[in-house]
């Protein structure tokens, strides 16, 4: 990262910096993994994303869990994403990652959606350790397979536990696609859920993870 400035205020601390010959703006919390990760002139979970960059083929990308769009302002400009589309239910996040969409010209490319992801449609409440904002909401989720019908080369999926329900609605795209996934597990026993799911839709046990909290690679068997 070249030329990298970083302006703060109470709720949103903004970097700027050039990368690969583009400039990039991301907007975030004060003090989140992604505002520390991006002072020390990284991406948040940069070794991921830079695999991503290397072996993902062209298609549509979904940001499951997409926070304030890190990851989806990355896809957007530097992978091989045909489109992003971008699934978060928690208003402030999702302001975020409108901001973060306008502010790096992905409108065209980029697709925002406040909502979360499952195998039904539902409400849900959303709870946040967050210090700024608001701990409880009530959000909406949908199954993916009902918003997203090209084809999908990545999922990345990262939910707070509730990644196995995200990908049971995603079950279309999966078996139709294949696409190279990427998700987030905290237990044994959540990975061996998700890895049986997987496993059932034709995919290989996950011999490699990625970041601080463990993340998944599946590939197709």
């Amino acid at each position: 990262m070249d030329r990298h400035s970083r302006k703060s205020t109470e709720n949103i601390t903004t970097h700027q910096f050039l990368y690969a010959g583009r400039m990039v703006r991301i907007n975030c919390e004060p003090g989140s993994r992604i505002d520390t990760s991006l002072v020390q002139e990284k991406f948040y979970e940069h070794k991921m994303l830079g695999y991503i960059t290397r072996t993902c083929k062209a298609g549509a990308f979904l940001d499951i869990g997409a926070n304030c769009g890190h990851h989806s302002v990355y896809f957007g400009l530097f992978a091989a994403s045909t489109r992003v589309y971008c699934f978060e239910p928690f208003p402030n996040h999702y302001d975020l990652l409108v901001r973060n969409i306008e502010e790096n010209r992905l409108e065209s490319k980029v697709t925002p959606f406040l909502l979360g992801a499952a195998e039904k449609s539902n409400t849900f409440e959303i709870r946040t350790n967050s210090a700024i904002h608001q701990s409880r909401y009530i959000g909406v989720c949908v199954p993916v397979d009902t918003v997203v019908q090209e084809p999908v080369s990545l999922i990345k999926v990262d939910v707070e536990g509730m990644e196995l329900t995200a990908l049971k609605g995603a079950r279309r795209i999966i078996t139709q696609f294949k696409p190279q996934i990427f998700v987030e597990s905290h237990t044994e026993e959540h990975l061996a859920e998700i890895v049986d799911y997987l496993v059932s839709l034709g995919y290989q046990r996950p011999q490699t993870s990625f970041n601080a909290s463990p993340t998944w690679e599946f590939l197709p068997a």
